[in-house]
C-alpha cells in the first residue's frame, strides 16, 4: 500500500505532539472523508505480582497502556471502500490535516465531511454517526 501522503510528500512518521489527522481516501474515482488516531489507549489488566505489590485494595485493578495505532497501514473503516480495495483498487490515502487534540480532530473532519457529503462520488454515508446520507436524500428531493 502506499503511504500517506501530505504536504505533497509521503508522512513517515508521526509529527510531534500530534493526537491524529484527518484524511481523504480516493479510490475508483470517489472519495471517503475520515479521522485517523496516532495512538490508542487501552486499559489492561494487571498481573498477579503487579495486584500483590498493591497495598490499598481500592486501587485500581488496570493500567493504561498507550500503543501505535497502525495508522501507517490504516485504509479506512468503511465497508465500501474496503470492498473496492478487495477488488484490486489502489487507493490514493492522503493527509488533509494534522491535529493536536481529540476536539480539534472531530472538528476538522466534520469540516471536511459537511463541505463534501453531497458530491455524487463521496463514499461517506454518514455525519458524525448522527446524519445518515438517506435522510440528506430525502431533505434534498
Amino acid at each position: 500500500m502506499t503511504p500517506w501522503g501530505y504536504e505533497s510528500k509521503p508522512l513517515n512518521e508521526v509529527p510531534k505532539d500530534a493526537y491524529g489527522f484527518t484524511y481523504r481516501i480516493t479510490i475508483a474515482g470517489c472519495s471517503y472523508y475520515g479521522k485517523k488516531n496516532f495512538y490508542s489507549n487501552r486499559k489492561v489488566k494487571l498481573g498477579k505480582k503487579e495486584l500483590a505489590l498493591q497495598t490499598d485494595k481500592r486501587l485500581k485493578n488496570w493500567k493504561l497502556v498507550t500503543k501505535e495505532s497502525g495508522w501507517e497501514t490504516y485504509c479506512s473503516s468503511s465497508k465500501e471502500v474496503k470492498a473496492l480495495v478487495t477488488a484490486g483498487n489502489l487507493p490514493v490515502r492522503q493527509v488533509l490535516d494534522i491535529c493536536y487534540s481529540a476536539k480539534e480532530l472531530t472538528y476538522r473532519e466534520n469540516c471536511w465531511l459537511y463541505r463534501c457529503i453531497e458530491e455524487d462520488n463521496n463514499l461517506n454515508d454518514n455525519l458524525s454517526g448522527k446524519i445518515f446520507m438517506e435522510e440528506i436524500n430525502t431533505w434534498n428531493k
